[in-house]
């Protein structure tokens, strides 16, 4: 009888000593989420984020593979022929690293942004955007969700 406690209490041990490192993970481990109101406009989701600390308008583009930012959303100097003359891909001519990316509270550190002229695209859309929200930024969250009928796009990434 005094065998068989003991082996439970062992046991009991022994678990206690295996979850612990997964018990110390979890606690240092929190999941950080972002609801971000966003308006569709002509078909596009439209957010508003904060890179370098400046409030702007973005469209969350999955098919973009990089971000991209309006020429004087962050105070550079215009690029020269940023824009194609027709009508069709705008071709990036220079490139910026960004600080921070924030939606709602949740902020990401450094980032590699495209600098283009969107004025064309504001035009188009009837509303003024800031920046395009590209997979290389989308890519640092753990998932991304569209919840239409609530009107958000929540953003979630595991923070240490």
């Amino acid at each position: 009888m005094a065998g068989r406690i003991l082996l439970h209490c062992l046991f009991f041990l022994l678990s206690l000593i295996l979850t612990f490192p997964t018990m110390a993970n979890t606690a240092t481990e929190k999941p950080s989420r972002a609801e971000v109101p966003f308006q569709t406009t002509r078909g596009l989701i439209v957010v508003r984020a904060k890179m370098a600390a400046r409030s702007g308008n973005f469209v969350l583009d999955t098919g973009a593979e990089l971000t991209l930012v309006e020429t004087g959303f962050l105070g550079l100097r215009e690029p020269g022929n940023g824009l194609s003359p027709n009508p069709g891909p705008r071709r990036i001519t220079q490139g910026a690293e960004v600080d921070t990316f924030c939606v709602g509270d949740l902020c990401l550190g450094k980032t590699i942004v495209g600098i283009v002229k969107l004025d064309e695209i504001s035009k188009e859309l009837g509303c003024h955007i800031d920046g395009i929200i590209g997979q290389n930024l989308l890519r640092e969250f753990d998932s991304v969700s569209i919840e239409y009928k609530r009107g958000v796009v929540v953003f979630v990434k595991q923070v240490n």
